[in-house]
């Protein structure tokens, strides 16, 4: 009988889970260190491909801006300004590059003077993004996302 006992209790032994046995230390659930994301800042900028070339992301930057104005003027040189006055100002004009490479125009801020003596400079704007190459878009983390960028154009009449 004694015997019966022995691998009765041998037998429950063996056929019980080890982790009752363990003497490890329990894990506390570590949570993933995420380094805090700034989702205005782009990690690469948008790359016109006359710009793909350039190895510094600075220089890239400033080869974007080039290109864009660029681009905008040339578009403005078609705009017949026949202003009853002469002004000097500045337009801010947002472009939205998107995660496609494609642009389009967000907005235009531009004073009253501007808009009462060249109504059609939004569309001529417009048609002038048109005209763009599709860019290759910003980058954040690896990943192409859309950008918005604010370029300030000097519209002067002499």
């Amino acid at each position: 009988m004694r015997i019966a006992y022995f691998l009765l209790i041998l037998f429950s032994i063996t056929s019980t889970s080890c982790e009752y046995l363990s003497f490890k230390k329990p894990v506390k659930n570590k949570l993933p260190i995420v380094d805090s994301i700034d989702f205005s800042k782009v990690d690469d900028f948008p790359v016109f491909p006359e710009c793909d070339s350039i190895p510094s992301q600075e220089k890239q930057r400033i080869c974007f801006q080039l290109e864009m104005s660029k681009h905008i003027y040339h578009s403005l040189n078609q705009l017949d300004i026949n202003a009853k006055t002469e002004f000097n100002d500045t337009i801010i004009v947002k472009i939205i590059v998107d995660n496609l490479g494609k642009t389009k125009l967000s907005s235009i801020q531009k004073t009253e003077n501007i808009a009462e003596n060249l109504p059609k400079l939004d569309s001529i704007i417009k048609a002038g993004l048109l005209e763009l190459p599709v860019l290759q878009p910003a980058i954040k983390r690896g990943i192409p996302v859309s950008a918005e960028f604010s370029l300030p154009i000097l519209i002067k009449t002499d």
